[in-house]
């Protein structure tokens, strides 16, 4: 049984321990290695984000990889904590991991996670970066399209102690359980292959693909064994949230399905029951969440301690222990099905009467109708905020320049009244030729705030030939936002700017902002006049883009070049210094570093700004 101090890192706030806990003095080293809150505090740079994205929770929060959830700004961070747990009762196999270098220094701090609630050392990193790998594989949180086909694969169940296609009938669930079994101990012996024989140092690398903020999917070498031992955790986790089990937890009465509500085509009878998102959720209070805890615990422990404890030259041993902890955890008791309520199990229960399962009631084809929809529903829901946003800044661009545009230019003509009646031509005569004659002349036309005098109307007043820029706005695409400062030169109609820009960037992984860059550059527009006081223009522009912050492989301070594109703006005179600019359609690209494959951060921007 898993120790209760152990237990009550992994429970919700205010569950209780109702059976099977145990003192162990062990628990002492658990204290001193992991004090990670069970819902961690999130920054307030991260809380507004947190609050705008929930919005969405509808339809992101079916996430594609399901299982225990991994943290994003929308989860928490169920997976890593118990696998942090798990090492903090085991130890670190062969003693403390040796420090970090700076370079891994940078590696820990821009993970698209928070690594602070964990060990700060790479045996540590890895293990999580290993028990995360099961569900993201390298890539954003957010790459719901990519994780989505990756997490639908048939291929991939196993890895999460699923059912199958083929695994159908009475015998899918002992052939399901015996998919996983045979995936949690190939990674038993792949993390035991990077201990050298005869040692206990766990210093084998490999080469792993983990996805980095603002940098994208690198290599970067990790640890074997902590690497493939979350591997296995992560597995033997997802065992106890993809089956419904007996009263004690030990015994899989039905393994849930994937594969099959995907296509839309579950029969509950010949495949199983569907994957259910709430036994998921590990601060969820249910009736019986503290027994699942409890039970994923001890499981989890189990497994860390047997791999830290392995003797790498006594592999047959260490293959005879693992299958006594495999019996224990991963047995089907058989004759359980919806036909029979799963043998009256108590959480299919719970769910079946409160409707838990993604909305609806348990049984149904519900986990299947939300799962197969989720991930499109989701690329929906960011194409449609993409289009609205977009729409907004088109349809103000638009108002401005019909009705704006559309507005009679000052001191223009009156329009021409309608034609009356022809009059009946009268002789002129000759005091009627003097009056004409005598009649005061017409006044000159003259045109106000123009350069010279119009013929008949008034000409197009000329903006001054000097102005101060300020502009600000966002980038749709990936998120960042800027503030520039420059000045404006104005020949006929070319446009000189020279501009410093701050652009901080918004990582939606970590749900956290960066210093970004720091741009210098000038730009060079031509306008084309829509009316007297409305303008617009396209132009092009480059510099120098200054990195703000230190990432991986790219040190703070770092310089490249900068280009700019705005294939469309408007510009709208107020007076004759006053004018407000609106660029709806606008790609910024500040590359930092140019060595090897380029860094940069390409945004297609929307923005608005202010001349006088």
């Amino acid at each position: 049984m898993v120790p209760p101090r152990l237990t009550e890192k992994l429970l919700p706030e205010g569950a209780k321990v109702t059976r099977g806990t145990t003192q162990n003095n062990s628990t002492d080293r658990a204290d001193l290695r992991y004090h990670a809150p069970m819902m961690p505090r999130r920054s307030a740079a991260r809380s507004w984000f947190v609050v705008v994205v929930s919005a969405m929770g509808s339809v992101m929060s079916a996430r594609p990889a399901a299982a225990w959830e991994v943290e994003d700004p929308l989860h928490q961070n169920c997976h890593e904590r118990m696998a942090a747990a798990a090492l903090a009762q085991a130890g670190y196999r062969g003693g403390p991991a040796p420090p970090v270098t700076h370079d891994e220094e940078v590696f820990i701090d821009n993970q698209q996670f928070d690594a602070s609630h964990y060990d700060r050392n790479m045996y540590a990193l890895a293990l999580i970066l290993g028990v995360r790998s099961n569900d993201v594989r390298g890539l954003p949180d957010f790459a719901l399209g990519a994780l989505a086909a990756a997490a639908n694969d048939d291929a991939d169940q196993p890895a999460h102690c699923l059912r199958r296609l083929a695994d159908d009938g009475p015998m899918g669930d002992q052939q399901a359980l015996q998919r996983c079994r045979d995936f949690i101990e190939r990674e038993v012996t792949a993390a035991l292959e990077g201990t050298a024989a005869g040692t206990a140092d766990p210093l084998a690398t490999e080469d792993v693909d983990v996805f980095v903020p603002y940098v994208g999917t690198i290599r970067w070498p990790l640890q074997r064994f902590y690497y493939h031992a979350g591997r296995a955790l992560h597995a033997l986790q997802d065992a106890f949230t993809h089956s419904y089990r007996d009263e004690t937890w030990h015994r899989v009465l039905a393994v849930m399905n994937w594969s099959d509500p995907i296509r839309g085509d579950l029969d509950e009878v010949r495949d199983g029951p569907p994957h259910e998102t709430m036994l998921d959720k590990c601060d969820t209070d249910r009736p019986w969440r503290a027994a699942q805890l409890e039970a994923v615990g001890a499981a989890s422990q189990t497994l860390m301690q047997l791999l830290v404890d392995a003797d790498p030259d006594a592999r047959d041993a260490t293959h005879v222990q693992l299958t006594t902890l495999l019996d224990d955890w991963l047995t089907s008791q058989g004759g359980c099905s919806v036909e029979n309520a799963y043998c009256g199990n108590a959480v299919y229960a719970d769910l079946k009467e409160n409707g838990l399962s993604d909305g609806t009631k348990a049984g149904g084809c519900a986990a299947g109708g939300a799962a197969s929809s989720g991930a499109p529903l989701a690329w929906l829901a960011l194409a449609g905020l993409v289009v609205v946003g977009r729409r907004r800044w088109l349809t103000a661009l638009l108002v401005v320049a019909v009705m704006l545009g559309a507005a009679p230019p000052a001191g223009a003509a009156p329009a021409s009244q309608p034609a009356s009646a022809p009059a009946t031509a009268v002789p002129a005569t000759a005091a009627a030729a003097a009056a004409a004659s005598t009649a005061p002349p017409a006044p000159a036309h003259k045109c106000r705030a123009c350069t010279r005098e119009g013929q008949g109307r008034c000409c197009r007043p000329q903006p001054p030939p000097f102005q101060v820029v300020i502009r600000a706005g966002v980038s749709i695409s990936d998120p960042a936002a800027f503030l520039a400062a420059g000045a404006l030169y104005t020949w006929r109609r070319l446009e000189v700017e020279a501009a410093l820009e701050w652009n901080p960037w918004f990582s939606v992984e970590r749900g956290s902002t960066s210093a970004g860059s720091l741009n210098l550059y000038g730009l060079a527009a031509v306008r084309w006049p829509v009316s007297p006081s409305v303008d617009l223009r396209s132009g092009l522009g480059a510099g120098l883009a200054v990195l703000l912050f230190e990432t991986v492989g790219t040190p703070a301070g770092n310089v490249g070049p900068y280009l700019v594109v705005r294939p469309l703006g408007v510009t709208r005179r107020f007076g004759p210094r006053v004018a407000l600019t609106v660029d709806a359609f606008e790609l910024a690209i500040p590359i930092p570093q140019t060595r090897g494959w380029p860094f940069s951060r390409p945004q297609y921007r929307a923005s608005v700004g202010l001349r006088f």
